[in-house]
């Protein structure tokens, strides 16, 4: 006998029971009990060369063949992997009876008859952690100084929230680190303001399988495909506080202020690394003028300026690089 778990024809897993090697209860019944981590890791055999289409132009199909041991009898069972299936995604189950004749070249002997009845399929050891997650956070705060803060959060790859029924499958860690400050706290600028704001943010991930498979990794091979991303920015900002009652500094400086950003973010991934860069300016003129001359308008209580009440002019330029590497499994673009 044979069972396919799968998602289709063309992509399961086939466990073959011959009913003649295995052992039965006093009721005729055989109970097959395999541990789908080694069901999946046959999937890491080589490709079985003999399957092959006659039409050269057709793609072979992808089967490949290994043994598996009975977790409660430890019989042997053949099993054979066609296509690329996935026991995280499982829509069809297939039962049947296949007749081996031992030699091909022997006359066919009488055909068997009789019956076959499959009872139930179930799970045993079903993996229900919960899994965890963590954070931590700290702030500094030193007046006259600067202000600094740190976080780091952990989720494993089974944590799951109260409306989940699953965890995500991948272990992300984050560590990020800001500050902030002002320099006129060191340097005497003349009542200058100029704030600075830095961040330094780190994200890991570390899947549970390998992508878009059932494999599960362990060790080294979830490093290999892991994926780390660093992100950094900077804001630093100059402009003068309303506080001069000179007019060359009340009217040309002080409505005028100056911003400059970046960010800087570097992702590798086992398929591919990215890398991209944007750098920010900003300039900003906005003169508020409360007493100008006016004149009343006639027969109302509304004047009339000569004067505009309010000047802004300002401008922004962006610049922006981007990069991406393929690459292979082991890291080489």
């Amino acid at each position: 006998g044979y069972f396919w778990i799968g998602s289709d024809s063309l992509s399961y897993y086939e466990i073959t029971v011959p009913f003649t090697q295995v052992q039965q209860d006093a009721n005729g019944w055989v109970e097959v009990s395999v541990a789908l981590s080694d069901l999946s890791a046959v999937k890491n055999a080589p490709l079985d060369s003999l399957v092959a289409w006659p039409d050269p132009g057709r793609t072979n199909p992808e089967v490949r063949r290994g043994q598996v041991k009975d977790a409660v009898t430890y019989t042997v069972y053949d099993v054979t992997v066609r296509g690329r299936p996935d026991l995280g995604r499982v829509q069809r189950y297939f039962v049947g009876v296949r007749y081996r004749q031992q030699d091909p070249a022997a006359p066919m002997g009488a055909p068997y008859s009789g019956e076959v009845l499959f009872n139930v399929l179930r799970l045993r050891q079903v993996n229900r952690k919960t899994g965890f997650a963590q954070r931590y956070t700290g702030t500094l705060s030193l007046p006259g100084v600067g202000d600094m803060a740190a976080e780091f959060s952990n989720t494993d790859e089974e944590f799951r929230g109260l409306d989940q029924d699953r965890g995500s499958g991948v272990e992300r860690r984050n560590w990020a680190l800001r500050g902030s400050t002002r320099i006129q706290n060191f340097l005497p600028l003349g009542g200058l303001d100029i704030p600075i704001q830095v961040a330094h943010r780190v994200s890991e991930e570390f899947p549970k399988f390998e992508p878009r498979s059932d494999i599960q990794l362990t060790g080294p091979d979830r490093e290999i495909f892991s994926s780390r991303s660093v992100a950094q920015s900077f804001s630093i900002q100059f402009r003068k506080p309303p506080s001069s009652s000179r007019w060359w500094i009340k009217y040309p400086i002080e409505p005028f202020s100056f911003t400059m950003s970046g960010q800087r973010s570097v992702r590798e991934r086992p398929e591919q690394d990215t890398s991209q860069e944007s750098l920010d300016w900003t300039y900003n003129y906005d003169l508020n003028l409360r007493q100008v001359p006016s004149l009343p308008v006639p027969f109302t209580r509304s004047r009339l300026t000569l004067m505009p009440t309010q000047v802004t002019v300002g401008s922004k330029w962006r610049s922006d690089h981007q990069e991406s590497t393929p690459k292979n499994l082991e890291g080489v673009p």
